[in-house]
């Protein structure tokens, strides 16, 4: 019966035994106050019994809410990049259908430097010289665009 309680099939006390007895022994003062102290006592401990395990859950339930709320904002950022990144990815295939897309030249940049530095020991390509040279070549066509005017 206490774990069906646990689990939430909350039940009251059986206690047929303990009225039968108390039908019983209908004379005896003593013994009806024994009885009746038992049945208090059955009551109390399924009463406490329930408090204690409603307490448990409680602190399961917290337990639980605390360790989602520190998840989402450990990964808010990257909730929030993931939300862009399907946004931008509807706005092109809205733009596409309306054929209104053009090309663009990305830059992407990477804030892992410890990953960088692994591909670079690795032989991959240097993509930040690669960034660097095409901002210089960008700022001379920019410079002598402006020069001409």
């Amino acid at each position: 019966m206490t774990f069906g309680n646990s689990i939430g099939n909350i039940n009251p006390p059986e206690y047929t035994s303990w009225s039968a007895k108390l039908k019983d022994d209908v004379d005896s003062p003593l013994r009806m106050l024994q009885h009746r102290t038992t049945l208090f006592l059955i009551y109390f401990t399924w009463t406490l019994n329930q408090f204690v395990i409603m307490i448990i859950m409680m602190n399961f339930l917290v337990t639980v809410l605390v360790e989602v709320y520190t998840d989402v904002a450990e990964n808010q950022s990257n909730l929030n990049y993931r939300h862009k990144a399907e946004l931008n990815h509807e706005f092109y295939m809205i733009t596409e259908f309306f054929n209104l897309t053009t090309e663009f030249k990305i830059l992407v940049f990477s804030l892992a430097h410890e990953e960088d530095k692994a591909q670079e020991e690795e032989g991959h390509v240097d993509v930040s010289g690669i960034i660097n040279k095409f901002t210089a070549e960008c700022n001379l066509k920019l410079h002598a665009k402006l020069d001409h005017l």
